[in-house]
């Protein structure tokens, strides 16, 4: 065989070499876009999973706030006139001689934004019994306070209840309940002097 017949048969030798390498790489490459089409359609599996659920967690919210659209933090009691002139502040000494227009202010966190509500409470005297007026409520101390619940931390101070002329509070350990919906979402027990 002539020095050209070896060297045909030495480049088809690499060419075929060659062509077997790059039908591994192929392979190989098919191969690794495979495992990548594969786990990309997991990761969409898996979004759309998790979209679901998120969707079914927003729709159990929804739910809930429309029966607890916010969580009482904390419930001050002051006394003011009938102007709405603060006697005791929030929070400080209510003295029973002083005593005219007990007025309860809530702190909360709302879970929803813009709902009207009507907040009623309820104020227990020293002996236990429901301070009402029967002419209001039998059920709860009053009317009921319209207000706008919002998101976030909120306060809202509800109507007062009493006399603007004179005491109807005695000394003793108070405690008063605010109501939602039939549902009590907070109380504070407190003392007038």
């Amino acid at each position: 065989m002539s020095n050209s017949g070896n060297s045909l048969n030495s480049e088809v030798y690499n060419l075929k070499t060659e062509v077997s390498t790059l039908q591994i790489d192929l392979t190989y490459e098919r191969n690794k876009q495979n495992n990548l089409n594969s786990e990309v359609l997991n990761l969409k599996t898996e979004v759309s999973t998790l979209q679901t659920e998120n969707y079914d967690l927003k729709r159990k919210i929804n739910s809930l706030s429309s029966t607890f659209p916010f969580k009482i933090e904390k419930i001050e009691i002051g006394n003011t006139d009938n102007s709405n002139n603060i006697i005791n502040n929030y929070g400080g000494t209510l003295y029973a001689s002083q005593m005219r227009y007990l007025k309860p202010k809530i702190h909360y966190t709302g879970f929803v934004n813009g709902k009207s509500a009507t907040i009623y409470y309820k104020i227990f005297k020293p002996d236990g019994t429901l301070n009402f007026n029967s002419s209001y409520s039998t059920i709860y101390t009053g009317d009921g306070n319209s207000c706008t619940i919002y998101e976030g931390s909120n306060n809202v101070s509800l109507k007062g209840w009493g006399n603007a002329s004179s005491s109807t509070y005695t000394s003793g350990a108070y405690r008063i309940e605010i109501w939602y919906n039939g549902i009590c979402f907070g109380t504070k027990s407190f003392t007038i002097r």
